[in-house]
């Protein structure tokens, strides 16, 4: 027998003949599961004609001529014919078609067509559950395809509101560990894990031999980092070993990093993931040797202000207030870093900085000494 049961057979197919216009429904049980089974059963508002290989003509002229009032369930044991060679295609045409099979029976309910049939019986396991079906159902996906699909069966298993893959990524990379991730071990149980990788490789255009979350969210912060480290206004040069990592789909990621970044919800979680990216690259240091005017524009890393906070502070340690990143004054660089991600952060620093800045202007500072000493006290 079939994986459903015949109870919930029969109340699918009660349900199909309720009201008083005259139905059809025809029902093509490929193994003939079910054909013991009804041998026994009544329907409520139908009869049940059993339908034979050798005796699809007199059907329809039984159907359509003999008895054109009574409600029929035409079972077949045996698959669908070719449109060639089925007798009854036409009539077909002005019926129902009735499917036992879950991933039939879920094609017909959502309005999935037939050619994406195969995904969801590759993926049948994942309607197993009630509550993931249900969470499934409540995305309420409009005009299925093959990608959409797949979003929707990742969406639900993380618990998302919305078939969006980027809420996806989101959910894997701020609601899990990277290393033991729990929904990436959900994708593996129910087949889904090639799909997640590809689907990233689609939208963030990462793609490895062997794809890992760790590598993903390196070349997340390594291509928005190469967008906005400028030289000039002309992208400046990374360090060799990141290069690897900058991704075509530059657009897609610093949308989907804006998103987190700016997010109430989000940006504490952002901060945690830029800063353990951060120790991998060694960001500091990379970025020590780089000319502090290709870093102005550059809030993927807090090593970002530390090492323009250290460049400031040598400008004003040397009187040099006539310094200027990217025709910025000191005054301009600390208040427009101040307004940035970190400015959270870093705020007071650059207020210090440029308070310590108006010091130098009107020489009111005791010595470069003193001056060292209340900034590195600030600091810390």
């Amino acid at each position: 027998m079939a994986e459903l049961n015949l109870k919930q057979i029969i109340d699918r197919l009660n349900a199909e003949f309720v009201g008083d216009t005259r139905k059809l429904v025809f029902w093509y049980d490929d193994k003939a599961d079910f054909a013991e089974d009804l041998e026994n059963v009544e329907l409520e508002n139908a009869k049940i004609y059993r339908l034979q290989p050798d005796n699809q003509f007199y059907t329809k002229y039984f159907l359509e001529r003999v008895n054109t009032t009574t409600n029929y369930l035409v079972y077949a044991p045996f698959p669908k014919p070719d449109v060639r060679e089925n007798h009854l295609e036409d009539t077909l045409l002005y019926s129902r078609r009735f499917f036992a099979d879950r991933a039939s029976l879920l094609s017909v309910d959502l309005g999935i067509e037939e050619k994406y049939k195969p995904i969801l019986e590759k993926h049948i396991k994942f309607f197993a559950d009630k509550k993931r079906t249900q969470r499934f159902y409540d995305l309420e996906i409009e005009n299925f395809n093959e990608g959409n699909i797949l979003t929707g069966l990742l969406s639900a298993i993380c618990k998302a509101r919305t078939c969006s893959f980027e809420e996806v990524v989101r959910i894997v990379l701020t609601e899990s560990s990277l290393a033991e991730n729990a929904y990436l071990q959900q994708f593996e149980q129910y087949d889904l894990l090639p799909s997640f990788w590809r689907l990233c490789e689609q939208h963030f255009g990462y793609t490895d031999v062997k794809p890992t979350l760790e590598r993903l969210l390196v070349t997340l912060f390594v291509t928005y980092t190469a967008r906005y480290v400028t030289k000039s206004y002309v992208q400046a040069e990374l360090p060799a070993a990141w290069k690897s990592f900058v991704s075509y789909k530059a657009g897609n990621i610093i949308a989907f990093l804006d998103s987190l970044m700016n997010s109430v919800l989000y940006r504490d979680k952002y901060d945690e993931l830029s800063d353990h990216v951060a120790k991998g690259l060694n960001v500091y240091q990379a970025f020590s040797g780089c000319r502090a005017d290709d870093l102005v524009e550059c809030d993927t890393f807090l090593a970002v202000d530390q090492v323009l906070v250290k460049w400031l502070m040598g400008r004003l340690l040397a009187e040099d207030t006539g310094a200027k990143l990217n025709e910025l004054t000191i005054p301009e660089v600390c208040e427009k870093r101040a307004k940035m991600h970190f400015g959270r952060k870093t705020d007071k620093t650059y207020q210090l900085l440029q308070s310590a800045y108006c010091m130098v202007q009107a020489a009111n500072y005791r010595s470069a000494e003193d001056f060292k000493a209340i900034v590195d006290r600030y600091l810390s």
